[in-house]
């Protein structure tokens, strides 16, 4: 277009040049210069303005001369610019420009140019894209031949010619401001009418991957990388089908906050350009916020196999509930809608995890889960027992349960212990109690406890203690006192045996029992005793013997019953023989005998007598006295007689350290009692006669009477020879004897050998125990 400008101006300064040679015409002054750079700066419909460059030189104004080939018109101005106006739309024009002098009359070269006054109007935007935006437009008035459209982003320019009014511009870059020119050309394709002009944005390009990072309770956090292109900012939107929200946002992560737990929302993110306004398409993600954490978990029931939850739902939406449980070696699942769940199918005693989490009407987008440790009942044990039942202790054995447990508790009246092993020795009880033991497995969180197994069994009855038994002397009938503490603990009452015949019950009794024996029993007997506590269990026993006492020794009363032998042999030594009978054992043994002389032949036996002694009798303070005294050695003859020389004054006669003595008798006659002692005690060197348990026989009929003296050399020559000849015919008899058995039995070497004991034969029971006086024997 400037080309063609300057081509006219040439043309019409070389015009005017030749004019002006061929009138001969004079220049009064100088000419001004051409001017320079003459341009249409701007026009409408019906104006054109004009700016140019000061020529060289001098000039005075400036001539404007406009034609559209059939009407000039000029002005002049002094300014190096000039708006021309009330011009006709669509029609070319034609402008030039001189320099004129200060004289008026002398003009510079014109300077021409031309212009078209068509514009486009109404230019609009249309449509656009990411990349293309659709310009329409009005026709022109007047006449044009095609439109020139011209588009920039301020770096690049880009145009294109189109006869329509409308043209999408392609290729253009995602959210980008461009400007874009429409300008009508004229059928010389060279003037261009005046440009309409607008601006605006491409849309920004989509958001990839838009995805969801991370998501709470009450937020969801987004990401998206950076579309193609240019962008300002984005806008993110989110809603739950009803509630509408956006933020802004120029990063490419956004956290959306205070949304409802559980609850599906749909989040769009859109890229903004620069003015605000332009947006590119939306991408969209929808996403569950997760369902709050449920509270209140609790295990309602716990069996071996079983535990029965119960929660409360969270805040906010869920569509149901995950729960989950594992141990060391499983992990299982499953699924309700409910509040509460019964986990079935479990291992006694067994420690399990349980977790419960809200799932989201996704079916996948989980809450943070509540969970608990608790462990299923330890089973039963098996075959508990009781054995080494005692007074105080038990013995419980079981068997494990199926499962696991740690320890096992062992429980009985207001005790209780644990155990690791399967068995247990309980003690200190109450002997004769019954109790109830119960054995139930522990889990390993030393809480949870199986349900227990029972027994009921009785600890044995508590021997006796303290026990005195007591047989009393002179007691018209033997008999055994028994006397003891109540032994700890309870007790029905208790059973005595003597012997294993004799028995009696006795019931319960308390602080000390009492039992007294006395049929059926012998004097100075040893008892074999069993007293036996009798409970609810295993009765308690004690074994022990027992030995009833003495009283006075049965005697004849009547004379004639006194049966003796009186034997003289000197004039003051008699021979007394009595019946080894009247050492009657029946109220107990004989501890000692002695021998009461009496010259006083009216007189009774009195126990008065016995402190008497053979002093007193030859003092003659007394009739009566008391001459042997001797221990009861139980030798007896063989013809059961028990011989004792009165009067011989043996020492061996009279017990030691007492001031009796068996003196020397006179030729006079004596009555003869016996005195049978079961129990002698000597007080003062004399028989003590109220401790002493003694009788004294009636005086014998026989008259005891030493032999004259006149009588003694027989006697003595017999006592010699009498023996003598006894012996001499023992030995005969023992020399036949032998050579008889030699005759018989030739072929035996053995000896066969009898003595002849010559002496008196005597059985010796010394050993025999002595008895006491109302002494009681006690066992501990």
């Amino acid at each position: 277009m400037r080309s063609y400008i300057n081509i006219q101006t040439t043309l019409l300064s070389m015009l005017l040049f030749q004019s002006i040679i061929a009138t001969g015409g004079e220049s009064t002054g100088t000419e001004p210069g051409v001017v320079d750079n003459l341009t249409v700066s701007s026009k409408t419909i019906s104006s054109v303005s004009l700016t140019w460059n000061e020529p060289r030189g001098n000039r005075s104004y400036f001539t404007v001369k406009w034609t559209d080939g059939s009407v000039n018109n000029s002005r002049n101005t002094s300014d190096t610019s000039y708006t021309v106006t009330g011009l006709t739309a669509g029609v070319s024009y034609t402008f030039t420009v001189t320099a004129v002098a200060a004289d008026g009359q002398t003009a510079g070269a014109p300077t021409p140019i031309s212009a078209f006054t068509s514009v486009v109007t109404n230019l609009t935007i249309s449509n656009k894209t990411k990349s293309s935006v659709y310009v329409t437009w009005n026709e022109p008035n007047g006449n044009r031949s095609y439109f020139t459209v011209k588009w920039t982003d301020g770096s690049v320019n880009n145009s294109r010619n189109t006869s329509d009014t409308s043209y999408t511009v392609t290729g253009l870059t995602a959210g980008v401001n461009y400007t874009f020119t429409v300008t009508a050309v004229a059928a010389d394709r060279q003037t261009a009418g005046a440009p309409a002009q607008t601006s605006t944005f491409t849309k920004p390009d989509v958001v990839s991957n838009l995805t969801v990072s991370t998501k709470t309770i009450s937020s969801v956090s987004l990401t998206w990388n950076v579309p193609n292109g240019n962008r300002s900012y984005f806008i993110v939107n989110w809603t739950d089908g009803s509630v509408n929200n956006s933020r802004n946002t120029s990063y490419t992560s956004y956290t959306v906050t205070g949304l409802t737990a559980g609850v599906n929302y749909t989040f769009t993110v859109t890229a903004v350009a620069a003015d605000g306004e332009t947006r590119g398409e939306p991408t969209q993600i929808s996403a569950f916020t997760k369902p709050d954490v449920a509270s209140d978990l609790i295990v309602i029931e716990i069996t071996t196999s079983s535990l029965f939850l119960n929660w409360t739902g969270p805040r906010g939406e869920r569509a149901f509930f995950k729960v989950q449980w594992s141990n060391d070696s499983i992990s299982l699942s499953s699924a309700t809608s409910n509040n509460f769940f019964d986990i079935t199918n479990l291992h006694p005693g067994v420690n399990y995890t349980i977790l419960i989490s809200a799932v989201a009407a996704d079916d996948k987008t989980e809450g943070e889960a509540i969970g608990l440790s608790v462990y299923t009942n330890p089973d039963i044990v098996r075959n508990l027992a009781a054995s080494e039942i005692t007074t105080t202790s038990v013995f419980l054995d079981w068997a494990k349960p199926l499962g696991e447990s740690s320890f096992f508790r062992v429980t009985w009246i207001k005790s209780s212990t644990v155990s690791p092993a399967t068995a247990f020795n309980i003690t200190d009880l109450e002997p004769g109690t019954n109790y109830t033991f119960t054995v139930s497995a522990v889990a390993a969180d030393n809480k949870t406890e199986g349900r227990f197994v029972g027994l009921s069994t009785c600890t044995g009855a508590s021997p006796v203690f303290d026990i005195i038994c007591e047989g009393p002397n002179r007691t018209a009938n033997a008999l055994l006192n028994f006397t003891w503490t109540n032994p700890p603990g309870k007790n029905q009452g208790f059973s005595i045996s003597l012997n294993q015949t004799l028995s009696a019950f006795i019931p319960s009794c308390n602080p000390v029992c009492n039992h007294i024996f006395s049929e059926n029993l012998l004097y100075f007997s040893t008892y074999s005793v069993i007293i036996s506590t009798h409970g609810c269990g295993e009765n308690g026993t004690r074994n022990f013997t027992c030995r009833t006492g003495i009283t006075e020794p049965p005697v004849p009363s009547k004379p004639e019953d006194v049966v003796i032998e009186v034997n003289p042999i000197s004039h003051n030594v008699v021979e007394l023989q009595f019946s080894a009978s009247l050492l009657n054992g029946t109220n107990g043994p004989i501890e000692a005998y002695g021998v009461l002389l009496s010259t006083d032949h009216q007189s009774n036996v009195s126990r008065n007598s016995l402190t008497r002694t053979y002093n007193d009798w030859e003092e003659e303070k007394t009739m009566t006295y008391l001459t042997v005294l001797k221990l009861n050695d139980n030798k007896i003859t063989r013809g059961n007689m028990i011989m004792i020389k009165i009067g011989n004054n043996n020492d061996s006669d009279v017990i030691s350290n007492t001031d009796y003595k068996n003196g020397p008798l006179t030729n006079q006659d004596y009555r003869v009692a016996m005195v049978l002692f079961t129990y002698m005690e000597i007080k003062d060197r004399l028989v003590d006669i109220q401790q002493s348990i003694f009788s004294v026989t009636a005086f014998a009929s026989n008259i005891m009477k030493p032999s004259d003296s006149s009588s003694n050399t027989v006697a003595i020559v017999l006592g010699v020879l009498l023996p003598i000849i006894c012996l001499f015919i023992i030995i005969i008899i023992i020399f036949v004897t032998r050579r008889l058995q030699i005759h018989h039995n030739p072929d035996q070497n053995k000896e066969v050998t009898e003595s002849f004991d010559l002496q008196a034969t005597y059985v010796n029971l010394t050993d025999a125990p002595r008895p006491t006086l109302d002494s009681a024997t006690i066992f501990k």
